[in-house]
Parts: structure tokens; sequence; C-alpha cells
């Protein structure tokens, strides 16, 4: 339940919006693993683990929060409806962070203040009774934007028969539990910064969990353990051996490596694992070494990822289900048995030599009595979907679809993505489970494989022709990778080919004969086949309503983009074409699916418990555009406005479903910073996490309000607009005027029927006028311009930012000390403090961090290192400082685009020029490389760019003005990010191709356009780039001369791609930059990539007149 929490408002004396507190665990633990979805779904879902006590008693879970129990031995099974108990925490705050730095975890039992809360919906991996009354069910769900999990753990007393959560859990993700009696245990899963082993135990039944110490992060799919320590199978599909801080990787005596996928061990030497394209392996030395045992040829058309032991004999199967493989150890003899299933096993478990159960897709439970010669379905006879969603990757699939069908049309569905992607499997399948879809299918294939290889290509078409078969859809709807490069449209073209004939080859009998004859599957003939095509009839809108749930598309969807790292905003509109469809029939068509015939179709879910919109979520659902507009354009001129503002936000919100009214929140910020309203996507962030404390987005929002107030980069950019407001002095003031504003009531009020009071928008072509973007100027006299020189100190508005920032960093810390304990935390505490306190009071704070080394590859040891480097009492060198020079000048350049002038020529004599990378596909040494220049003055920093022109390129010129913010991404180009204060979070990004067309942003917001000053000049082999940007647009200060260093991410970009599976050589300088949320990830860029720029002094001189050359 979201509580309504009444705000604390500071008004901050230098002009600072009002913020608002909210108590640390105010509300509990997130409602994320607790979203209501339709019970129907449940028949479906996919289970992912079974156990049985004995032939009596067994238990199954998987997906969506799934739990079936049987009593008869799997005759009847029955769905238990979770009657969970929550209770806050009784332990006081410093006793929990004293057990969480202890590895301790906190217990929790009884109810929480009467509140009565939806059951757990999220994904179930493993179950384990120690007897016919204790029982334990483990899982986990991921957190949107923060890159972590969470772990859920349920107990039983009473057979399973009722189940309570233990709450406030801090470990990650659990994927295995086990326990050896009621109340000693041990779990296995993801690693996470207090637990970075990824091994738990627990002596008191699973109320509290401690971890094993490492000095190493380990995140694991599977453990088993021995005598002589734990044989592990870690995320990454890697065997290896585990002693006390002692982690050792296993020898593979294999002619080829797969991805393995479960072990087990069957005594303390002996053990088995299996894996990929038919993979089985045996250990007889306690996991030290593993040798590949040869298997029927068929086997190589299955992945294999569950295995069964029982004495002398293993059970092995996986995808797809259609067989079950046993192998006698004594005679080395394999045989082979058909199920009556054919979506993929997830987990194979045998009581004894004749009594076994299966799990998998479909929500299937199949058993033998026999052991192993006959099977037959005790559940889910549902094996077909009626849409198969193929894509590229995650990012490519249609939410938008998959919402559509599922929730409103009670589709079944399945998604099937070809790439290795940068997210988790669970991440995935979190994204499209809680939008209906019953199976994600994964080919694994790397993203730097070659799609021109013949033998890539013939896997594919051999995995997807397999797939199809398998779930035997009635529609394949395929997308186009998303249009980042030149290449999409070629890329596109070989996807179709590629589905279009494993669609043809799964209807023929004679292609991919063995998925036939020896795995038991069935040509398929697929009824339709739609592809995204721009042109094409079938349209999805994502601001479409969905009555039946009564909610837009885009705001069912913006869950799952942001488990995929995508902004919650979705406004695309997808087309579509269906192939050999006649025109009779699209003219007839309604949907994808219309017009089939319905007894060959897949049967749709029971509607009977489907979510259900009344009357005023629609029309609430209806009004939300406009009324985003409207807040949209809303201009604040004091803080009384800011008070009006945040109540007419509450007003519309609050009468929202709650899950709902934190996506619009978080919408509503993200149009915001579109538009370079910082300040007012900041309020709204805040708003989302006093009044909706425990929503899915509430921790990215406090993150991002962390980083938002603690950077540079945005403080400076509000401080130019309240000076040019004339809220603030040039010293972080309020003004005489500001000062009068604060003591009134705003200006132009209306009140609604309720009495409250709501601020006048400005019309629409106002606020377009006042916010228009004009053609960055070629020629022109900067007296007619405003200042460009820096305050001579640093105004207190800055600090007085930063101590907003310490704040919530400690609330961050009270609330969620799992991610207080991990290194990104760290350093933002780190940098706060340097820039209030200096930096020598951090050295040891950076000196722990410049020991953890990079387990997730964020950099942060090697910033960390660059910050104690940089000190000047500091004995410590930095490996990875990398330092380029800024002087001085007191005759700045003429912009003229040519790098002749006395300044620059002394520069590259002095060799200050920094050589810059060409990024292509293709890129090849030149003769002359490519060169950057720096210098500055009292007013302007200055930046000379040298290119060597790309053979094939085109440099074609524009003679229009050159626009704002232009699409340059397959221009040649220079691009650079500027991070005055180096906390590797927010950044001024500036991007200028060979024209002089420029591009510019702060950490993303196409909001922020500077007035700077931009030259171009070219010849047969090369051009240049010669620029100027205030410095009071970058920094409020003056530069001090040999103490100011700042990072830099300097590159050339061309196009010239080679590949069409990856080319991230030639991906858009953004895509490695803070999205317009910034909340993506919590380091938006990696500290190694970035050098520093160090300003040097010369004898300082009156600055002469910027000229500009024609």
């Amino acid at each position: 339940m979201y509580g309504f929490l009444k705000p604390r408002i500071t008004l901050c004396a230098v002009g600072l919006a009002a913020l608002c507190w909210i108590p640390p665990f105010a509300c509990g633990d997130s409602d994320l693993p607790r979203e209501q979805l339709p019970k129907s779904w449940k028949s479906d879902a996919e289970l992912t683990d079974v156990f049985f006590l004995n032939t009596r008693l067994g238990w199954a879970v998987g997906a969506q929060g799934t739990i079936v129990r049987t009593s008869d031995g799997g005759k009847t099974w029955i769905q238990i409806s979770q009657r969970v108990s929550l209770s806050a925490n009784n332990l006081s705050l410093d006793q929990k962070l004293r057990n969480m730095r202890q590895g301790v975890q906190t217990r929790s039992t009884g109810r929480a203040n009467g509140q009565s809360v939806n059951s757990i919906s999220c994904r179930f991996e493993s179950v384990f009774f120690a007897d016919e009354k204790n029982g334990w069910i483990a899982g986990g769900y991921s957190v949107p934007y923060i890159d972590r999990s969470k772990a859920v753990v349920m107990r039983t007393r009473d057979g399973g028969i009722t189940w309570n959560s233990v709450e406030h859990l801090v470990a990650p993700r659990f994927q295995q539990i086990r326990f050896t009696d009621p109340l000693n245990g041990w779990a296995i899963g993801e690693a996470g910064n207090l637990f970075q082993s990824g091994i738990f135990y627990t002596s008191d039944g699973g109320q509290s969990w401690a971890s094993q110490t490492s000095k190493k992060i380990h995140s694991w799919i599977a453990v088993e353990r021995t005598n002589d320590g734990l044989v592990t199978l870690n995320e990454n599909g890697q065997l290896g051996t585990l002693r006390p801080n002692q982690y050792e990787p296993s020898v593979i005596l294999s002619e080829k490596t797969s991805n393995l996928t479960q072990i087990r061990m069957v005594n303390d030497k002996s053990g088995w694992a299996v894996g990929e394209s038919g993979t089985l392996l045996n250990t007889t030395n306690g996991g030290k070494s593993w040798t590949q045992i040869k298997l029927p040829p068929d086997a190589s058309s299955i992945d294999l990822n569950s295995i069964s032991v029982v004495e002398d004999r293993i059970w092995f199967a996986g995808d797809p289900g259609t067989v079950i493989y046993s192998l006698d150890t004594k005679t080395g003899k394999t045989t082979t048995h058909r199920t009556p299933v054919r979506m993929r096993i997830n987990q194979l478990r045998f009581l004894n030599d004749s009594h076994g159960w299966a799990v998998g897709g479909g929500g299937a439970i199949i058993a033998t009595t026999d052991g192993g010669q006959n099977w037959h379905v005790q559940r889910g006879q549902q094996q077909r979907v009626a849409i198969l969603y193929v894509s590229l990757d995650g990012h490519s699939l249609p939410l938008e679809l998959l919402a559509k069908y599922s929730i409103e049309e009670n589709q079944t569905a399945a998604a099937l993505v070809i790439q290795k992607t940068n997210h988790q499997n669970q991440d995935l399948a979190q994204a499209t489970e809680r939008l209906g879809s019953s199976l994600l299918h994964s080919l694994g294939i790397p993203v730097e494989a070659d799609l021109s290889s013949t033998r890539i290509r013939e896997k594919i078409l051999q995995k997807i022709t397999r797939a199809i078969r398998t779930m035997q859809p009635n529609l394949v709807v395929l997308n186009s990778p998303e249009p980042n490069s030149r290449q999409s449209n070629q890329l596109s073209a070989e996807l179709f080919s590629l589905v279009n004939s494993a669609i043809n080859q799964a209807a023929n009998e004679r292609s991919f004969p063995t998925q036939i004859t020896d795995l038991g599957l069935k040509a398929w003939k697929v009824d339709r086949f739609a592809f995204e095509d721009p042109t094409g009839e079938f349209t999805i809108d994502a601001t479409r309503l969905l009555p039946r749930a009564g909610v837009l598309i885009e705001d069912q969807i913006a869950l799952s983009r942001a488990l995929l790292g995508e902004s919650v905003t979705s406004d695309r509109v997808l087309r579509y074409r269906i192939n050999h469809l006649s025109q009779r029939e699209r003219m007839q068509a309604g949907n994808l699916l219309s017009g089939l015939d319905k007894r060959k179709t897949a049967l749709p879910r029971n509607r009977t418990d489907a979510k259900r919109g009344n009357l005023s979520m629609i029309q609430k659902a209806n009004s939300k555009q406009q009324k985003v507009e409207e807040f949209v354009r809303f201009e604040p001129t004091s803080s009384r406005d800011l008070l009006v503002w945040r109540q007419q936000i509450q007003a519309f919100a609050m009468p929202m479903e709650k899950g709902i009214a934190g996506v619009w929140l978080m919408q509503l910020a993200e149009r915001y910073l579109a538009v370079g309203k910082t300040e007012l996507a900041a309020q709204t962030h805040t708003l989302l996490v006093n009044h909706w404390a425990n929503h899915a987005f509430a921790p990215a929002a406090m993150n991002w309000l962390a980083k938002y107030y603690s950077s540079e980069e945005f403080a400076q950019i509000e401080y130019r607009n309240k000076i040019k407001n004339g809220e603030l002095t040039e010293l972080g003031t309020l003004t005489e005027t500001q000062r009068l504003k604060e003591s009134f009531q705003p200006r132009t009020q209306q009140k609604f029927a309720n009495g409250s009071s709501q601020i006048k928008w400005l019309p629409s072509d106002a606020m377009l006028k006042s916010k228009e973007k004009k053609p960055l100027p070629k020629t022109e006299e900067p007296e007619a311009q405003e200042t460009t020189t820096p305050s001579p100190i640093r105004p207190a508005f800055f600090d007085q930012r930063l101590r907003v920032a310490s704040k919530i960093l400690n609330q961050m810390k009270q609330r969620d000390p799992e991610f207080a304990a991990g290194p990104q935390y760290k350093f933002m505490e780190s940098h706060i403090s340097r820039r209030l306190n200096g930096s020598l009071t951090n050295e040891g704070r950076y000196k722990s961090l410049a020991q953890l080394g990079d387990a997730k590859d964020t950099g942060l040891s090697i910033a960390a290192q660059r910050e104690l480097a940089l000190s000047p009492q500091s004995a410590i060198s930095s490996p990875e400082l990398k330092t380029g020079v800024c002087r001085f000048t007191d005759k700045p350049p003429k912009l003229d685009g040519k790098l002749d002038d006395p300044f620059w020529r002394n520069s590259f004599q002095k060799r200050d020029a920094m050589p810059m990378s060409l990024s292509t596909a293709n890129s090849q040494s030149t003769a002359a490389p490519d060169l950057a220049l720096f210098a500055y003055d009292d007013q302007y920093f200055y930046a000379g760019f040298q290119c060597q022109k790309i053979a094939g390129q085109s440099y074609k010129t524009s003679s229009q003005s050159r626009p704002r913010d232009a699409d340059l991404t397959h221009r040649d180009r220079v691009e650079f990010s500027i991070d005055v204060d180096r906390d590797y979070l927010s950044q001024n990004c500036f991007v200028i191709d060979h024209r002089g067309w420029v591009k510019e942003s702060c950490s993303g917001s196409l909001g922020w356009n500077p007035n700077w000053f931009v030259s171009q000049s070219e010849d047969e082999t090369t051009w240049t780039i010669e620029l100027a940007i205030p410095l009071n647009c970058l920094v409020p200060e003056k530069i001090a001369a040999d103490e100011t260093v700042w990072a830099l991410k300097i590159a050339r970009r061309g196009y010239e791609p080679t590949n069409l599976w990856h080319d991230s050589t030639t991906q858009p300088f953004a895509s490695s930059l803070p999205s317009p949320m910034g909340i993506r990830n919590t380091l938006q860029a990696r500290p190694v990539d970035f050098e520093l720029l160090k300003f040097i002094s010369q004898t300082p001189q009156t600055v002469t007149k910027l000229t500009l050359g024609n």
C-alpha cells in the first residue's frame, strides 16, 4: 500500500527548489514483486523447479509467483493462493546497519501494521522441503535502472498450504535454496555489494542470512556441496571449485566448448554437467577437471539444461522437451525416451529409480512411474502459443504488441531473442512475463558474430525452425533492430530472409529432418508472418488505450522498458506488413490475428479474472496526454509557483492506480528533461519518492536526485537560468526582486471546483517562441551577448546543492544498505565530500575504492586512483592517468577554421596536441594523425580539431543555415564530452561534423543550448574545426590555473561498417553517454574512457576581443 506522507518543505535561502524528504523505511519493501497479474496467467506460466519429499507430497514453482502442490503423487495439482504476512522490522536502524556490515540479514516476522498486500508475483527459481511441514521457496526480481536485483524467500510451516514472505532481505536474487534440517540451510545466487561471494547461510530457518566472505564477486547458477568444498557453475556457464577464499576454474577436456547450464554431484568425487548442443560432462576428481561424454547424434539438436542422478543412472533433458535421455553409467548405454510435451524442460527430479517428474514451459508437469520408460502429463496441456515474437535483441522486442495481444486479447505468446543481450536473462524474462509472455527463448548468438558466416546463419536457421515446430504459433512477428546506423535496412533485410526461410522450412518435413525423426517434433505451417515495415497497413500506437486494462499501452509497458534500460516513454508507432496475405484478407483483417480458423488457433487464456479498467481509469488515461502537455508548458517564476504546481500534480496523480501514478511521474520527468527544465524534473522525482515511496521507480528516482544535485553541469544550468530570470545574483544570492516575489502569492491563479489553486499555463505557441532553437551563429559580435566571464569566487548556490545531494545519499543509505555498500555509491559520496571539503579529506575513501578492482567493469577503481594521483600531497601514481594540456592565452585565435594562429602553432611545437582515434569499422593508420588542441582565457574555452578525410566518406557541404541538434550520425564528426567536476555521472556533450554542424546536450538533455561559436575549413585531405565556448556556460567560477582539471572524453567518428551484426564503433556517441533520464545506470560513462585535461597558466593579460572569421 502506498502511504500518503505529508511532505516537509524546506525552502533554501539561495533559491533552491523546495525539497521533500521521506523517513527511512517509511513504507517497507518495494511493491515491484507484488504487481497484480491475472491469475489465469499462472495456468500456463513457465515452471522452473519441482521437489518431491516422497511419492505423495510434491511442490512446483515458477514464473509470476506460481506455486502448485500435490498430495497424491501428482494426480491432482492445486494452485496455491499465497497468504502473505508482512512485518516491519523490529530492530533499530543502527542494529540493521551493524548486521549488514557483519553480513547478517535482518529478520522479520508477523504482520506489518495490519497492512494487506498483494501476493508475490515475481519469478521463483527453487523450492525445497526439509520435512512434510517445513519448506522454502527462493527467487527474486530486478530493480529498474539500478543494475541490481533483490532476493525473495517464502517460508511455510504447514506443508506448503500457506506461505509467508521474509521481508527486508538485502541480498540479491537467489537461484537455488537447500536445507539440511528445519533450521540450517544455504542458498546461492547473484553477487552483491554486501555479499560478494554469492553464497548465503542461515541457522534460523531462513529468517536471517549470512554471506560467506569473498574478495572477488561471484554469481552462480548452480552449486553442489562436497566434503572438500563446493563445485560451482557461474553465470557465464563456467565450471570451478571453491574452497575458503580460493576459487579455481575447472579444466574442460573437450573438443568443443558450449555454455553449461546445470551440475549434479553424485558423491565427493563424481559428478555430471550438461549444456547447450547436447553437451554432457563428467568429473571423477571433485570438479577439478571434466571430460565430455559422447551422446547419440540427435542429442546435439537439444540444449540440455536439467539433470537428475539416482545411483548408477542419470537422466537429462532440455529444449525441446520432446525427449528425455538416460545413461547407464555402468554400461555407458544411452536410451532415448519420448515425452508428451514439446516445450522445454527446466527441471528433472527422480525420487528413486522408478518415480520421476519434470517441469517446464506452458506450466507442464509430466511424470513417470517406470524409470522413465513412459511419461504422462499431470498438468499443463497447453503446449502452443498464438504468437511468437522474434527480435535481434531485447531492445527491439515489440513490447507494445505483447501488451495489446496478451493483456487486451488474452492471447498466449512467447519471445525469441537471437543475440545474447547486455541484460541478464532474468531481466528480459521479467520484462516479458509481466506483459503476458509465457516463454522467453534466447538463441545465445554472440553480439560479435558475423551474420555473413554460413555456419552462424545455419545455426540461427536451425534454432528458429526448431522453436517454430516446438511452439506451433499461428503468427510470427519480426521486429527490426533499432535504426541507429546506415546498416539498419540491410540488417532488417537479412533478418527477414532468415526468419522467412525458417518459417518455410518449419513446414517442410525434409528440412532439418532429425528434428522430426529423432526429436519427435512435427512440421508446422505458420498462418501469418508479420514483419515491421514503415509502409505496413497494420499499426500499433503506444499512446493507444487498452480499454480492458484501463491504461495506455505506453503506461503498461513502461516498467518493462525500464527493466531493459530503455526510456519509460514510448511514443513510437509500429507498422507491420503481412507476408503472403491476399489483398482481400488485408481489407478484412482488423488485427494481426483476425480471420484465422479458430479451430486451428491456440486457445486464448481465460478472461474471467483479467484486469479490467473502470470508467474513471479510462477517462484518466484518455486525458493524460493533454495534462502532460499542460504541465510541460508550465513556467515557474518563484517557489510559490512551485508549491501550487506540486498541488496540481498531486491532485491529478493521487486518484490514479498507484502503479500508473509512478509511471506517469517518471514520464513527466523525462519530458521536462527533454525540454531542458531540469529543476521541474527534479521536483517531479521528489514527488515520486515522497508519495509513492514503494513504487518500482522510487529507487531510480532517488538515485537520479542524488546525481542531479551533485552535478556541477546541472547546477550551472540552473544557476545561469536563475540569473537570467533575475532570481539570483552572480554570487548566488537572492535578488531583492526575488525576495519580494517569495513573499507574495503567485501572480495568476484560477480556482478549481475543489478549491485548490491552478497556475495559468502559458499558451503553447508562446512557449515555443520563447524556447525556439535558433541556428548557431557563424559571425556575431560578442558584445551583443551576455557576459561570458565566470564569477571570481564560487557562488554559494553550488555548495548548497552539494549539501542537498549529501542528505539524499544518507536517505538512500538508510533505505538500501546493499546499494550504499557498492562502489558507485561510495564514489558519489567521495565526490561530494571532495567538492565540499577538499581532496585530502577523501584519501582514505579513494584508497579503498582504488583497491576494489572492477568486477562489473565500471572503471571506478581507476577513477579513484586518478583522484589520489591528483592530490598534491599524495605519493600515489596512477598508471591510467592520461593528462592533456589546456594553456592560458592572452592572444585568442581568430575563429576562421584554420589552426594557423601563432598560439596554435606554439601549441603544436609544445606537443600539446592530443591524438584522436578514428572510430570506424575499418579504421586505418594515416600519415598524419587526427589531433585536438585546447586553450582558454578569462572568457572562453577554445578547441581546435584537425582530421584526415576518410576514403569513401561523403563530404558534401550544405548551403542552409546550421541548425541546432542536427542528426549527425552518418557524418564524419568529432565528439567530445566535458566533465568539469569528474563525477562521471553528468557531462556537457558536443558533436561537430565536417560541415561545422553541431549538436550539444547536457547528460543527454537536448534542452541545453549554449551560445557558442564554430568555424570550419577543409582541403582535399583534411577538415578542421575551430570553436569557442563561453566559460560561464561550463563553470560558475574563474578557472584556477594549475589547479583545475577536467575529465574529457574525445573521439573522431566515421562511418564504414563491415559487420552487419556488430558495429559498436559506429554507434552514436550519445549511446555511451547518459540518457535524457540519466538513470539507466548509476554510472553513465566509464572513467577509463576519459582523459584528464589540466589547465596551465601563463602570464595573464587583458583578453582581447574575440574575432570571428567569415
